[in-house]
């Protein structure tokens, strides 16, 4: 959701008309920069003809940021389900589909999509930091080093946009282990809530530490279902409040939708006229 207030917020400042503004100084015309604004869908007007000229490849830098926000993401989700996936952890299983042979191992099989998707990672933000290097050495106005924006610009939005498609169904076609889940919890991992249960009688947690971690062999060990229950605040294992985060997910998928079917009216309207 972080990532989307992000790139709404990059998404609405490249929604602006710069049409009008010329080499910088506008031109002895009288042109109405409002209509045009109406007629190509955009939401503003870029009002100052000095800032369309230096927003050049600025915005094109906020929009690769978002992207490599995205992108981080995905790399960090990737590689938590290579390791996870492992036979000697084999809490989940990766689909065949997205699986490659070994080179050299017969039966073999390696999350090779995954293992992209955490590299590309890095190349997007590689496009991001190219961007800012063009940018920063120069001075105001329009020069042609910022047409070296432009693929930089278009191959961070393919890459993204492909990488999103990617994990969607990875994740679509995984299978979850409880069994193996549950039985890797070891009796340690509930010692701390033996501790807080000590708290909640009225015992200090310094001194609840102490007891358990000296008397931890007479505990049981508790199964992770309890645990998880026990944890009722929002936000908690116990109470993720999916159905929150769903609520706020169509929202953005209403507004976004609602933009693009402006932007696709005020197209065809112009192809018609």
């Amino acid at each position: 959701m972080d990532d989307l207030k992000v790139l709404r917020t990059a998404s609405q400042l490249n929604d602006q008309n710069p049409l009008g503004s010329a080499a910088g100084f506008g031109v002895p015309l009288d042109l109405d920069r409002d209509l045009t604004t109406k007629l190509l869908g955009f939401s503003s007007l870029q009002n100052n003809v000095l800032y369309v000229q230096n927003s050049r490849g600025k915005i094109e830098s906020v929009i690769t940021s978002a992207l490599s926000q995205i992108m981080i993401d995905l790399a960090k989700l990737s590689n938590d389900i290579i390791i996870y996936s492992m036979e000697e952890f084999g809490f989940f299983e990766i689909g065949e589909a997205f699986k490659t042979g070994s080179s050299i191992m017969p039966k073999k099989r390696n999350p090779d999509i995954l293992e992209l998707i955490r590299g590309k990672a890095s190349v997007v933000a590689g496009y991001s930091n190219q961007i800012m290097d063009i940018l920063k050495n120069l001075p105001s106005g329009y020069h042609r080093d910022l047409q070296e924006t432009k693929g930089l610009i278009i191959n961070s939005l393919k890459t993204t946009h492909e990488c999103v498609e990617i994990v969607s169904l990875v994740i679509g076609d995984m299978k979850v282990n409880k069994e193996r889940l549950t039985s890797s919890f070891s009796s340690q991992i509930f010692a701390a809530d033996e501790a807080f249960k000590l708290v909640a009688q009225g015992i200090p947690f310094r001194d609840a530490y102490k007891h358990v971690d000296y008397n931890f062999q007479n505990y049981r060990k508790s199964s992770p279902e309890d645990i998880i229950k026990k944890r009722k605040s929002k936000g908690t294992t116990g109470n993720l409040g999916i159905q929150m985060a769903k609520k706020r997910l169509d929202r953005e998928i209403s507004r976004t939708n609602a933009s693009e079917k402006k932007f696709r009216e005020a197209i065809n309207n112009l192809i018609k006229i």
